[in-house]
């Protein structure tokens, strides 16, 4: 008797007209209605999403699952990780500089992590803290709008609307000082 001892085969995605998808290598659906397919497959946890999902043909033998699209233009396909991980602070520096509105001290903002870290570079001076924030974040390539999301993000949350610097994009385009755009608020 043989057995097959090979790692797992590739899994194959295939899409025909933008209405029909094939999945192979799938080893289970874990659950499944009219808008989301969690599929078990050989490389791990798969999500299909949409509206009118609807699973023509599951062949768990053959490991393939068939699902018709009756929407073609509003589905994704992702991975378990990609699905339910947050997309924290897309657009974003990875650090950046700002000021305590009450004290004037100088903080640096690093993107995902919430709350601050006290700079080194603080002169004392609220208003000179001011500028030299603007200063370092112009240095690093960082936008007032930029600066803005960073700031609530790391007070409410890297998920909330304000956390997206598309959320500031059309009332503040133009902006290059970070002390006009806080008084514009």
């Amino acid at each position: 008797m043989t057995y097959d001892t090979s790692p797992a085969s590739p899994q194959r995605i295939e899409l025909s007209g933008r209405e029909s998808l094939t999945v192979s290598g799938v080893e289970d659906v874990d659950r499944f209605d009219e808008t989301e397919i969690v599929m078990n497959t050989s490389l791990g946890v798969l999500v299909v999403t949409g509206d009118s999902l609807h699973i023509g043909k599951l062949s768990l033998d053959g490991g393939e699952l068939h699902v018709h699209l009756w929407q073609p233009d509003d589905w994704s396909i992702q991975t378990e990780q990609e699905r339910f991980a947050p997309k924290v602070a897309e657009g974003l520096p990875e650090l950046c500089f700002s000021t305590l509105r009450t004290t004037g001290q100088l903080i640096c903002i690093k993107r995902g992590e919430t709350g601050y870290y006290p700079s080194d570079w603080d002169t004392g001076d609220k208003e000179g803290n001011v500028e030299l924030a603007d200063e370092l974040n112009e240095d690093l390539g960082v936008t007032p709008i930029q600066r803005q999301a960073m700031e609530i993000g790391s007070m409410a949350g890297w998920d909330v609307p304000g956390a997206d610097p598309k959320h500031y994009e059309e009332s503040y385009s133009g902006q290059t000082s970070c002390a006009n755009f806080e008084q514009k608020q």
